[in-house]
């Protein structure tokens, strides 16, 4: 998923929970200008700690944003636990600088884990 598609589903979550930028800015603690950069898809890369902290301050799930689920809603399961897994599982990578071209082997890799 590209970052206008997640700038697009920012957008959508902020929406449909009646927040403005602004107030999504302040609950997130950026600048409203920052957050209509994150939906309108010109930030680069959004780091995986401001996902998590968009859909705490949205109550959506985090794994939607990003288009690996679509739950839109945020649920406490065993889906979730594994997608909170997933998340810390990115946000080391990240931190550790880890390429998108490496990030995707490991995804893929993951999805053949699972398929069997």
């Amino acid at each position: 998923m590209n970052n206008r598609e997640i700038g697009n589903r920012i957008t959508e979550a902020r929406e449909k929970k009646g927040v403005s930028k602004t107030e999504l800015a302040e609950m997130i603690k950026v600048a409203p200008s920052t957050i209509k950069r994150y939906e309108d898809g010109t930030i680069n890369k959004i780091k995986m700690p401001v996902i998590e902290a968009i859909a705490n301050a949205l109550n959506v799930n985090p794994m939607w944003i990003i288009g690996k689920s679509d739950s839109f809603e945020r649920h406490i399961s065993h889906e979730y636990k594994l997608e909170d897994a997933y998340f810390s599982f990115a946000k080391e990578l990240q931190e550790r600088n880890v390429s998108e071209e490496d990030m995707k082997k490991l995804w893929q890799f993951y999805e053949m884990i699972k398929s069997k």
